[in-house]
Order: C-alpha cells, then sequence, then structure tokens
C-alpha cells in the first residue's frame, strides 16, 4: 500500500468517526429541557437522606450494607 493511498483511507475513516459523531450530538436535546420529576425528586429526598452539601455528591455517594463492606474488604484483602 503506498503512502498516499493509506493516508487517503486514514482521512476517510476520520471523516466517517466525525461524522458519526457530530450526527450523534446534534441528536441531543438541549439542556434544561427534562421535562420529568427526577431533578425534583433528588433534591427534596437525596439531600436530606445524606445531609450532603449538593445532589451532585450524593449521586456519587453509595453505603454499603456492614456485611457487604466486610466482604468488600475480605476480597480485597485475599487477592
Amino acid at each position: 500500500m503506498t503512502p498516499s493511498l493509506r493516508r487517503w483511507v486514514f482521512l476517510a475513516g476520520i471523516g466517517g468517526l466525525v461524522a458519526f459523531y457530530l450526527w450523534g450530538l446534534l441528536g441531543l436535546p438541549g439542556f434544561g429541557s427534562y421535562p420529568g420529576p427526577y431533578g425534583f425528586v433528588l433534591n427534596r429526598i437525596a439531600v436530606s437522606q445524606t445531609k450532603a452539601t449538593g445532589v451532585v455528591s450524593d449521586l456519587g455517594y453509595v453505603p454499603l450494607p456492614p456485611e457487604a463492606a466486610g466482604q468488600v474488604l475480605a476480597s480485597l484483602r485475599h487477592e
């Protein structure tokens, strides 16, 4: 394969990938246009349950029951 053909194949592949990426991005809804109640429910329940300062930090925190946490620690120790 000659270098110029290799370059054209590469550019065609990159062009297809960029087109596919842009097609996916253009299909996304606008920011702030979600009509569902998910955010309102999280603001009402999540912060009060964990005393977190924000819902983002609450969503990243998943409390484990003591027995599950013990199993995780035991499995990490024996590997």
